[in-house]
């Protein structure tokens, strides 16, 4: 797959990712979709990975995305704790480049992560998954993976539930790109709380 000069930039913000979602896939993955949220700065990865076996081992099927990925691209993705086919993977991956390229959105292409998070999301949709444990990937606010409504569904900052959001602690990273202080970053990744839901 070649990547276009304006692939893969960061562009946080969720016009493009939300669009995406609601307008170019044949459905909306997220519709159904039930999401524990992980935000902060260290131990986001191992936080999901603790979350994902608890509920496991509770006898649901556990959809975990990660960013980034460990050792493969597609180890990023699992379900069960098992990870989409690399095949597989990348077929989904060039599906999703090729309806973004064509979109040809007045908002841009989508960056290499909002496409990897639509995959995530396509793929548990399709696998009728019970929960979705997501970690953000840069920030929470504005980062792509901050697209999910409200757990009782009254007010829609979204479309699926998220219905707990973790915070792990937070130091300064990626200063200057979520916020020049510790304050500033904290509220950036404090954008995926939802009332009503557990924090």
């Amino acid at each position: 797959m070649t990547v276009p000069e304006n692939l893969g930039k960061i562009k946080l913000g969720l016009e493009r990712i939300s669009n995406f979602l609601e307008s170019i896939l044949p459905r909306d993955p997220r519709a159904n979709l039930k999401v524990v949220h992980v935000a902060g700065t260290n131990g986001k990865g191992s936080v999901c990975a603790l979350i994902s076996e608890a509920l496991i081992a509770g006898g649901y099927k556990v959809g975990t995305f990660n960013s980034p990925h460990f050792l493969a691209t597609n180890d990023a993705v699992r379900i069960q704790g098992v990870p989409i086919p690399a095949s597989e993977y990348a077929e989904l991956r060039a599906y999703i480049n090729d309806l973004d390229a064509k979109a040809q959105s007045p908002d841009g292409r989508l960056s290499l992560f909002e496409q990897a998070t639509a995959a995530a999301l396509w793929w548990f949709s399709e696998n009728n998954i019970d929960l979705a444990v997501i970690e953000v990937g840069m920030g929470g606010l504005r980062d792509a993976t901050n697209v999910f409504g409200m757990p009782d569904g009254s007010v829609s900052l979204g479309v699926g539930k998220s219905l707990v959001q973790c915070i792990c602690p937070i130091d300064s990273d990626h200063l200057g790109m979520i916020g020049n202080t510790v304050e500033e970053i904290a509220h950036e990744k404090s954008g995926i709380m939802r009332p009503g839901s557990w924090i």
